[in-house]
């Protein structure tokens, strides 16, 4: 967090599962940072145009449109910072 505590940063979390945005939200907001939530990539691109984010917190596997091609086209306009997030689920039989 920056000294200055009238700044407080912003995170864009693009992720499909509720639950995990939920949590990870939780988190942050817990340390001062202002979230914004997206459900998927093309939900993430318009969010994060309004919102400008200081950081991305981006799922790899999403409906709609995956991690890697919503970061791709992220890069054409912006060098925000970005983190790749995604879970692991074995099959289990």
């Amino acid at each position: 967090m920056p000294d200055d505590e009238n700044v407080r940063p912003s995170v864009l979390i693009i992720e499909d599962d509720p639950s995990i945005s939920e949590i990870v939200a939780r988190v942050l907001d817990k340390e001062g940072f202002i979230t914004h939530a997206a459900f998927d990539g093309a939900q993430g691109l318009d969010t994060y145009y309004l919102t400008q984010p200081n950081i991305i917190i981006l799922d790899v596997n999403m409906p709609v449109m995956d991690g890697w091609e919503t970061l791709a086209r992220l890069r054409r306009v912006s060098e925000t910072p970005v983190i790749m997030l995604t879970v692991y689920r074995p099959n289990r039989t």
